[in-house]
């Protein structure tokens, strides 16, 4: 999908959203929530290139292809949870949004624990050859 279809995708489920929410609020979120998934698995079709190209980047610089699955699975959980923090935050529930964006980043956190660990053990080696 490229940025022009998703753009007017985008443009076009605000302005729905804004008409179904003077007739009938209860279903405005539901129209968003719908232009985020179809916007949404029309970028999916991207990963498997994004993945492929990112693979053979990776292998050309003799880098492990494990730290490639720990980037994807940190930008999921980036993506997914600003999306929702996005959707409370549209729907004025403020305080849930900022709590959901503290679980996103304390989870990718989580997850690069294995990443800070392999960089301390490199700087440790480098220290002690020095």
């Amino acid at each position: 999908m490229d940025i022009i279809r998703a753009a007017a995708l985008a443009i076009l489920t605000a302005a729905l959203s804004l008409v179904v929410k003077q007739y009938r609020p209860e279903y405005a979120m539901l129209v968003q929530l719908g232009g985020v998934i179809v916007t949404a698995l029309s970028a999916l079709a991207l990963v498997p290139s994004l993945t492929q190209d990112a693979a053979s980047l990776l292998a050309f610089g003799g880098i492990d292809g494990g730290w490639l699955i720990l980037l994807v699975k940190a930008l999921g959980i980036a993506i997914l949870t600003e999306l929702a923090a996005d959707i409370c935050r549209d729907n004025g529930v403020t305080a849930l949004a900022g709590i959901t964006e503290l679980a996103g980043k304390a989870m990718i956190l989580l997850l690069c624990l294995p990443l800070l660990r392999a960089v301390a053990e490199i700087a440790a080696g480098l220290i002690g050859d020095v």
